[in-house]
């Protein structure tokens, strides 16, 4: 005889949800939104029955707040542990400006993002030149190639300055 699995609630989702990787609240508001919202067109389409949807937006949102409110309490919900796994998987790749962007998007305000950003390790120029190092190796030997590198390092998110300083080959500037 097979077992029927139990319906997930909502804190079992945002469990679920938090034990592959870090989110900050507002990511995990999102998720579990949507997670609702497919939840509940699924149990519309098999039980047919028209259910207040502003009613039902009202009450996933309070059921969403208190859900996450207890996993922050418990410390599982952390944005400052979120914004530091990130700079973490990023760092080596990505200058400040993309990274800095990166948790705009993740839904940190300001001060949280000034915060975590003290927290990237060594400097951009440092960072920058190491990918360069990978990537490209030697100084570049014509103008196309020179744009080449530089268009690489401008879309990683590292600054003018830095893209120019890396291109140009200088080591003590």
């Amino acid at each position: 005889m097979s077992r029927i699995p139990a319906p997930i609630t909502l804190k079992g989702k945002a469990l679920q949800l938090l034990a592959a990787r870090d989110y900050t609240r507002a990511e995990m508001e999102r998720k579990l939104a949507q997670w609702l919202r497919e939840r509940s067109a699924r149990e519309e389409e098999a039980e047919a029955a028209p259910l207040d949807a502003e009613m039902q937006q009202v009450d996933q949102a309070s059921a969403i707040a208190e859900a996450l409110d207890a996993m922050e309490a418990k410390g599982f919900l952390d944005d400052q542990r979120a914004a530091e796994a990130l700079i973490h998987r990023r760092a080596g790749k990505l200058g400040n400006s993309r990274i800095q962007q990166e948790l705009r998007q993740k839904g940190l305000d300001a001060s949280a993002i000034e915060q975590a950003m003290e927290a990237v390790p060594g400097s951009e120029l440092e960072r920058a030149r190491e990918i360069w190092q990978r990537k490209f190796g030697s100084v570049a030997g014509s103008p196309q190639e020179r744009l080449r590198q530089m268009r690489f390092l401008a879309s990683r998110g590292f600054s003018s300055a830095v893209v120019h300083q890396v291109v140009r080959g200088n080591p003590d500037e």
